[in-house]
C-alpha cells in the first residue's frame, strides 16, 4: 500500500493505513467472540468529504458494504447505523428498505471516536472488557423495512436511473 502512495492528501492516506491497521489488530482481538471485523472502502461517495462531483451516492455505495459484511455467507438482520447521516429518519428508513434489514440507531450517532476512546479505556484498564463496553450502547429508534421485494426491486431501478439521468445531465452555456 505505501508504495503505491505518492502525493496529495497525505493525512487522509496515513487515516486509511491506521485504519486497516486498527481492523486488523481489533478482528484478531475478537476472533474468540464470533464478531467479524472488517473494512472496507465503498467508493468515492458523495458526502461532505467526497463533494457533489463523487461518482457514488451514500445509496449506490450501501450494496458494497452489506456485501462486505456477508463475505462469509452470514446474514444481515439487523444493521447499527452511525454517522451524521443517520440523523435522518428518512435515510434510516430509505437504508431499511433497500437493504430489507432492521436499521438500528444509536443515542450517540458519531461513534467513530467514542469506538476507538473505548478500545483505549479497555486496554487502560478503565473497562474490564469489551462486553462491558457493548453494554453501554443504547437504542434511540428502530427503523424495520416496510416495502415488499417487488417494490424493492422497482425502488432500486428508479433510482440507478434517476442517479444515470443526473449525471448525464449536461446544463447548457
Amino acid at each position: 500500500q505505501l508504495e503505491s502512495m505518492t502525493t496529495g492528501m497525505p493525512s487522509y492516506r496515513i487515516s486509511k493505513c491506521a485504519i486497516n491497521a486498527v481492523t486488523k489488530v481489533v478482528s484478531e482481538e475478537l476472533r474468540d467472540f464470533n464478531i467479524k471485523v472488517n473494512s472496507i472502502h465503498p467508493g468515492w461517495v458523495q458526502t461532505d468529504m467526497g463533494g457533489s462531483e463523487a461518482s457514488l451516492t451514500i445509496v449506490e455505495a450501501v450494496p458494497g458494504l452489506v456485501w462486505a459484511a456477508t463475505l462469509d455467507g452470514a446474514s444481515i438482520d439487523t444493521l447499527r447505523v452511525d454517522g451524521g447521516m443517520v440523523v435522518n429518519d428518512w435515510f434510516s428508513q430509505c437504508l431499511a428498505d433497500l437493504c430489507d434489514v432492521t436499521v438500528e440507531r444509536p443515542q450517540i450517532v458519531e461513534t467513530t471516536a467514542l469506538g476507538a476512546a473505548y478500545v483505549a479505556a479497555v486496554q487502560a484498564g478503565l473497562f474490564a472488557s469489551l462486553e462491558e463496553v457493548a453494554s453501554k450502547w443504547q437504542l434511540e429508534r428502530r427503523f424495520d423495512s416496510k416495502i415488499s421485494s417487488d417494490d424493492r426491486s422497482r425502488l432500486a431501478s428508479g433510482w440507478q436511473m434517476a442517479v444515470g439521468c443526473v449525471r448525464a445531465f449536461k446544463p447548457e452555456g
